[in-house]
């Protein structure tokens, strides 16, 4: 296939996908302040904590799931139908092996936890449990499909996964709502009805690739060689997983240890903004990872590294584009968003906003590795560095420091982190450092320093209010546009947007002739 073809169904996912992410996160976002009104910041938080407590254990599906993705683009990129069928087999073989253990880990360590060192107050003891129950029935259901949805990625069929994306979260609008007027137990009845949706979305991808694709068709072959191979693969990736998790849930943990559930909730509702900013770079690198596993397999590291590039530098400025106005204004959109803001939340979103950029460039780093298969010494170096953080958010917290010292230790430790992936993958793909540094890194330090700068500037000029926040949205967008567009943007960067641009104009303007 050519590379311009490649470049044109990369623009269009792309498209597919912000069109979802616009829509998903809106309603995200609402739906947030819906449930944490209907719940209250108690019980938000208990939602929160035990049933993030259940990541601390499920990380071994996100495991299998970025290895399941990893081998099917990799088979489908060398054209092997008959080793993607394999693939997807021994997948399935594998989740369901996973979801004992994870079962087991989770009624044991995990029920023992919940109950003797979770700080919870008594009267709503019996409420947690049900949260904690159905989170782990809501995530074996997830389980079991992993290898459904990897195949319609692996497929590039973004349109499915946008679909099915808006519909979960119209539900989760609706579920929302009905906690809200329910003359029952709030909590109870939403931790109920996450389970319900969960496992019908997962049906209706189970039933979709079985319909069309012929590879998503279980068969009880057992292929010893590629069960090693999966293993190998994921075992590394468990351990990278795992302290990906101590930095989310373990700090959670340790918050709640210190402060109990309310600063749980704060956490909880900048979890909510981080994840719907990551949502709008997730898009532009769910559209592209598939293309650098396969140029990998193809062996054109050359087009490899430009893509590694160019998804690390357009997924920064796009993330920094939303984040910004988020950054210089998060007390009062808060305020319209929530109404009823926890103590704390003002900071923990801001820390972990810049946090999230970090995520930006570290995701086509892993992606990249990961198209290797030899993950073995990066998810070692990576997961010592992260593991790390835990003890020493504990004794941030022992010796009397406030509650958002823990992400501003995350922030470094996350930064530590993407600096040795990155001297890690001179190996591994052949990275050059110093063209990574001069193509990417320095281009957005540049932005960085420039862009705040007018928007700051009008801000400072108005009062705080709806205006303000218009002033500063319409700023930022025209600083980073511009500032991006001639100083982040390379020669050859600017024809290739110039030429999305145009290609989806175009692909929209016959939409609407044929359609006429």
């Amino acid at each position: 296939m050519s590379r311009t073809s490649d470049n044109k169904r990369v623009a269009k996912n792309a498209f597919i996908l912000y069109l979802r992410m616009f829509f998903t996160m809106g309603v995200t976002i609402y739906t947030s302040r819906v449930i944490l009104n209907a719940l209250g910041v108690e019980d938000y938080g208990i939602h929160n904590v035990a049933g993030g407590l259940i990541s601390m254990f499920t990380f071994v599906n996100s495991a299998m799931n970025s290895t399941c993705q990893r081998f099917l683009n990799f088979a489908m990129g060398k054209g092997d139908l008959g080793y993607v069928r394999k693939v997807f087999s021994t997948a399935i073989q594998l989740q369901i092996f996973l979801s004992i253990i994870v079962i087991i880990l989770a009624e044991t360590i995990g029920l023992w936890f919940l109950k003797e060192k979770m700080v919870i107050p008594y009267e709503r003891r019996d409420a947690a449990m049900w949260v904690y129950q159905f989170s782990i029935a809501t995530s074996l259901a997830g389980f079991i499909f992993v290898p459904y949805t990897s195949v319609i990625i692996a497929r590039e069929k973004m349109s499915v996964f946008a679909y099915l994306s808006i519909a979960t979260v119209t539900l989760r609008l609706i579920i929302a709502y009905l906690v809200k007027f329910s003359p029952w137990d709030k909590l109870k009845l939403y931790s109920v009805l996450l389970f319900v949706l969960a496992l019908s979305i997962k049906l209706v991808y189970r039933w979709y690739c079985k319909r069309h694709y012929e590879e998503a068709r279980y068969k009880n072959e057992i292929d010893k060689k590629l069960i090693g191979e999966m293993t190998g693969f994921a075992g590394w990736s468990f351990f990278g997983l795992f302290a990906g998790v101590s930095c989310s849930q373990g700090v959670n943990m340790v918050l709640n240890l210190f402060f109990g559930p309310v600063v749980n909730a704060a956490r909880g509702v900048a979890n909510q903004v981080q994840l719907a900013v990551k949502e709008f770079v997730g898009s532009f690198q769910s559209a592209i990872n598939p293309q650098i596993t396969k140029t990998y397999a193809n062996t054109e590291i050359d087009r490899m590294h430009g893509l590694m590039f160019r998804s690390a530098k357009f997924s920064f400025f796009l993330l920094w584009i939303i984040t910004l106005p988020i950054l210089l204004e998060t007390k009062y959109i808060l305020t319209i968003w929530l109404k009823t803001v926890p103590d704390h939340a003002v900071i923990f979103t801001q820390l972990m906003l810049a946090i999230s950029l970090l995520y930006a460039l570290t995701n086509p780093c892993l992606i990249a590795a990961q198209a290797t298969g030899k993950v073995k010494r990066y998810q070692l170096v990576s997961s010592v560095i992260l593991i790390l953080l835990l003890p020493v958010s504990y004794v941030l917290l022992k010796i009397g420091l406030p509650a958002h010292s823990v992400f501003i230790a995350q922030f470094v430790f996350e930064l530590l982190t993407l600096i040795a992936q990155i001297l890690m993958l001179r190996k591994l793909v052949e990275i050059n450092v110093g063209v990574f540094l001069r193509k990417v890194v320095l281009p957005i330090m540049l932005v960085l320093v420039i862009t705040p700068l007018f928007p700051w500037f009008v801000r400072s000029l108005v009062r705080e209010g709806f205006l303000r926040l218009l002033v500063v949205v319409f700023s930022s967008i025209l600083s980073v546009g511009g500032i991006v567009f001639l100083i982040g943007f390379t020669k050859d960067e600017r024809r290739f947007v110039k030429e999305i641009v145009v290609n989806l104009l175009v692909n929209r303007f016959h939409l609407k002739l044929n359609r006429a």
